[in-house]
């Protein structure tokens, strides 16, 4: 059996030469396209991938923070004021490893503006977003955790009490 041939040979007519030619172009398109598409769906999938990451990291982060929060709303609505941390949590806790806490916040007393109870320790890295940070707060009336950005985290620490965070991480 013979190979075929990758180019007509010199006794094809002209009219061969054209269809050979325009035959070649189309497969060089086609496997320019799909080399494209393939670049492209891989840049998708990456993308998508980065997202799922900062989403999940996000989530992992907040998630005792969530707890604490939700603790600590139910003590102060049994108890009426600013609950303490350190009577809340034992000391070997291991959020105390994970997050800064601002363990005076119910001494301080509500100033008419929030207060910062804690926050992440370490900034928490995004790929597709700001880095930031989670900070739980108390209001007077409630507690929440809110994302703030690093620039605004440093912005703000200093009047929510969590100046040590900055120093420590």
């Amino acid at each position: 059996m013979n190979a075929p041939r990758t180019r007509p040979s010199p006794e094809h007519t002209p009219e061969a030469e054209r269809v050979w030619l325009r035959t070649y172009r189309q497969r060089s398109r086609r496997i320019w396209r799909q080399l494209v598409l393939v670049a492209v769906v891989t840049v998708v999938i990456v993308i998508l991938s980065l997202a799922q990451r900062d989403l999940q990291a996000q989530r992992w982060e907040r998630r005792e923070l969530d707890r604490l929060a939700e603790s600590l709303q139910s003590r102060l609505a049994t108890e009426g004021g600013a609950v303490d941390l350190v009577a809340l949590m034992r000391l070997d806790d291991p959020l105390w490893n994970r997050y800064q806490f601002n363990d005076g916040y119910a001494r301080q007393g509500w100033r008419g503006s929030e207060i910062g109870v804690g926050c992440s320790r370490s900034v928490v890295a995004l790929f597709l977003k700001e880095d930031g940070r989670f900070v739980l707060l108390f209001d007077g009336a409630a507690y929440r955790v809110e994302w703030l950005t690093e620039r605004e985290f440093r912005r703000r620490a200093a009047s929510l009490g969590l100046e040590l965070a900055l120093r420590d991480g």
